[in-house]
C-alpha cells in the first residue's frame, strides 16, 4: 500500500562529486531554437538538450558552434563516517561541484522558487506539538526550527488559518504516537495506526547501522479538518534530516487540496487517488520543493537533486534509462497502480520531471497545479486546464532534460 507522507531513504544513497571541465563564466539559457552539433550558436557557454544529448555553445576558430557537452565521469567519494541523522542511515548534505556549470533548467527550477518566503510569516498556522516524554530536547529544538521554516515557506499556499498537529517520538514511542487525540478523536487514522509500529520496528532493527534512521508522514484529517505530521526518529540521531520537514509540509499542501474531492485520500487505497495525483508527482514535488527550500545556492540545490536521484539505486528493474523513449515509457509505468506502492523511482525520477515542470512553467503555475487537485479528479485534465498540455505531451517534452540529468548518476 502506498503511504502518501512517507519519506524513507536507504543506505544506497551516496554523495557524488561532479568534476566538469567547463567554467561557469558566461553560462546562460540556450537559444529557443534547438541546436545541433556543428551548427552556429550565438551565446558562448549556453546549453541546450537535443535528443537526450547536452550541447554547449563553444568557440571553434573565430566562430561559435554547438558542440557535445563533455563531462568527466562522476567520482564517487568514499563513504563518510556514520553521522546520526534522520531519516536515512547517514544523510549527508551534498557539496555542490566547484567547477560544474549549472544546467539552465536546474538554474531556472532554483530561481523560480520563492526563497524569500521561507524567511517570512507563519500567520496561517496554529501549531500543536505532541512530543514523547523521552524525546531528546536538543532534537526537539532542531525539529521545531525546521518546521518553523517550512511553515514560512508554504504559508502563502493557504487562504485561511489552519490547525496542524505535529507528533514526534522515537522508535520506542509507538504507543505514545498512536494515543494522541484532538477534540476526543484519534490524530491518526487506521492506516497510519499500522504505519507507526511497522516503521518503528524497522528503525529499531537498524540501531546505529546502515538502514532507516527515521520516518515521517503527513496529511489532512477529514474528521478534524486539520493537518497532521508524525515523525519517528532513531534514538541515535543527533540532528534531523534537513529536508524532511519541508517534504512533509508539501504533502500537507497536496492533501489539503485533495481533501475537497477525496474523503479518504490519505489512505490512498483507491485507483481514483492515483488518477488524481500519481505517486511520481506526489513524492517528486515533495523532494523538489524540500531541497529547493533548504539550499542557499543553485549549486547546492543541483547537488541535492543529484543525491535525490540516487534513490533509484533501489529499483534496478526501472532505473536503466538510456533514451528519450525509455524516459517516457518509465514515466508511463509509474502511472500504473502496480508501481505506486513504496517505489523509490517515484522520488528519484519524479523529482526530475517535477524539476522540469517547475523550471518551464514557474512557481505560481506549479502551485495552481497542486491546488487544482481539488478541482479535477483526473490529473491529465488538471494538466490540460492548468498548463495547457496532457501527461504524454509533458513526458515527451521533459524527456531530453530528464535524460541529461539521469545520465549524470550512471545507474
Amino acid at each position: 500500500m502506498f503511504f502518501p507522507g512517507l519519506w524513507l531513504t536507504t543506505q544506497m544513497k551516496r554523495l557524488l562529486i561532479l568534476i566538469l571541465s567547463i567554467s561557469l563564466s558566461g553560462l546562460s539559457v540556450a537559444q529557443a531554437v534547438p541546436g545541433k552539433i556543428g551548427a552556429p550558436c550565438t551565446k558562448i557557454d549556453s546549453l541546450t538538450h537535443v535528443s537526450g544529448v547536452t550541447l554547449i555553445c563553444a568557440t571553434s576558430g573565430k566562430k561559435l558552434l554547438w558542440k557535445k557537452f563533455q563531462a568527466s565521469q562522476p567520482a564517487k567519494t568514499a563513504p563518510a563516517p556514520q553521522t546520526p541523522s534522520a531519516p536515512t542511515s547517514a544523510p549527508q548534505t551534498p557539496s555542490a561541484p566547484t567547477s560544474a556549470p549549472i544546467d539552465p533548467m536546474v538554474q531556472a527550477a532554483y530561481t523560480t522558487f520563492d526563497h524569500k518566503s521561507c524567511a517570512g510569516q507563519q500567520s496561517n498556522f496554529n501549531v500543536t506539538y505532541f512530543v514523547a516524554p523521552d524525546y531528546s530536547p536538543e532534537m526537539l529544538a532542531k525539529q521545531k526550527a525546521l518546521y518553523s521554516q517550512a511553515m514560512a515557506c508554504y504559508n502563502g499556499y493557504f487562504d485561511k488559518k489552519i490547525d496542524i498537529a505535529i507528533a514526534i517520538g522515537n522508535q520506542n514511542d509507538s504507543s505514545f504516537l498512536l494515543s494522541q487525540t484532538l477534540s476526543g478523536k484519534p490524530l491518526l487514522d487506521s492506516t497510519f495506526s499500522r504505519w507507526v509500529p511497522d516503521n518503528a520496528v524497522k528503525i529499531a532493527a537498524t540501531g546505529n547501522g546502515n538502514g532507516p534512521r527515521g520516518a515521517g508522514a503527513a496529511g489532512w484529517n477529514i474528521s478534524l479538518n486539520s493537518a497532521w505530521v508524525v515523525v519517528i526518529d532513531s534514538t541515535f540521531n543527533s540532528s534531523p534530516d534537513a529536508h524532511a520537514a519541508s517534504h512533509e509540509f508539501v504533502h500537507i499542501l497536496q492533501s489539503y487540496s485533495r481533501a475537497k474531492l477525496f474523503d479518504r485520500y490519505d489512505q490512498a487505497d483507491r485507483s481514483a487517488d492515483y488518477v488524481n495525483m500519481a505517486s511520481w508527482f506526489w513524492e517528486g514535488t515533495a523532494e523538489l520543493f524540500s531541497y529547493d527550500s533548504i539550499n542557499p545556492t543553485a549549486k547546492g540545490f543541483d547537488a541535492s537533486m543529484l543525491e535525490a536521484r540516487y534513490q533509484a539505486k533501489e529499483t534496478p528493474s526501472l532505473n536503466k534509462i538510456t533514451t528519450n523513449d525509455e524516459v517516457v515509457a518509465t514515466l508511463q509505468k509509474l502511472q500504473e497502480p502496480a508501481y505506486q506502492d513504496g517505489n523509490l523511482m517515484n522520488y528519484a525520477l519524479g523529482s526530475v520531471i517535477c524539476e522540469y515542470t517547475l523550471a518551464t512553467y514557474g512557481y505560481a503555475k506549479y502551485w495552481q497545479l497542486m491546488k487544482n487537485a481539488g478541482v479535477y479528479k483526473d490529473f491529465n485534465e488538471n494538466l490540460k486546464a492548468t498548463l495547457g498540455l496532457g501527461l504524454n505531451e509533458l513526458f515527451v517534452n521533459a524527456a531530453p532534460f530528464i535524460l541529461s540529468q539521469w545520465k549524470l548518476n550512471n545507474f
